[in-house]
C-alpha cells in the first residue's frame, strides 16, 4: 500500500474521531450550562468550554479535507464511520450513558450496512477537465430547478 493512502486512512480516521470529540465538547458545554440558574447562564459562544469543541471540530474538519487530498471519497466515507464508535466513548465518558446489546447491533448493522452501500457505488477516479466542466455549466437548465 502506497505511503500516502495510509497517511490519507489515518487523517480520516483521526478527523472523524476529533470532530466528533468537539460535538461532544460542545454537547457538554450546554449541559453543565443548563446546571446553572437561568440568569446566570451565558450564551454558548461566550462559553470557553463550548469555544474549545468548536476548534476542536474544526480541527477534525481540516484533517477530514486534508485527507480527501490523498484517499477517494468512498473510501473516505467508510472511515468516517469511526465518528460512531467514538461517540460510543464520549458518550459514556461525558453523558455516562448507558448501552445494551440492542445499541451494540445497531451500531454494528449501521456501519456493515454504511460499507455495503458505499462498495457497492464506488466509481473509478476519472479527471476532469476544464473542457468537461464547462460542458456541464452550458447544459440548458429547466427554469425553476
Amino acid at each position: 500500500m502506497e505511503p500516502y493512502l495510509v497517511a490519507g486512512c489515518g487523517l480520516s480516521m483521526m478527523g472523524s474521531i476529533i470532530d466528533n470529540w468537539g460535538m461532544n465538547i460542545q454537547k457538554y458545554a450546554h449541559f453543565v450550562e443548563n446546571n446553572f440558574p437561568e440568569e446566570e447562564r451565558r450564551q454558548y459562544y461566550m462559553n470557553p468550554r463550548w469555544l474549545l469543541g468548536l476548534g476542536v471540530y474544526i480541527l477534525g474538519q481540516i484533517l477530514n479535507l486534508v485527507s480527501l487530498g490523498l484517499i477517494d471519497q468512498p473510501t473516505q466515507s467508510i472511515l468516517s464511520s469511526f465518528a460512531l464508535f467514538s461517540n460510543v466513548l464520549f458518550a459514556r465518558y461525558y453523558f455516562s450513558e448507558q448501552m445494551d446489546q440492542r445499541d451494540y447491533l445497531g451500531l454494528f448493522l449501521i456501519s456493515c450496512g454504511a460499507s455495503l452501500f458505499v462498495f457497492h457505488f464506488v466509481h473509478h477516479k476519472q479527471d476532469i477537465t476544464i473542457e468537461m466542466l464547462e460542458q456541464q455549466f452550458a447544459k440548458k437548465r429547466i427554469p425553476g430547478l
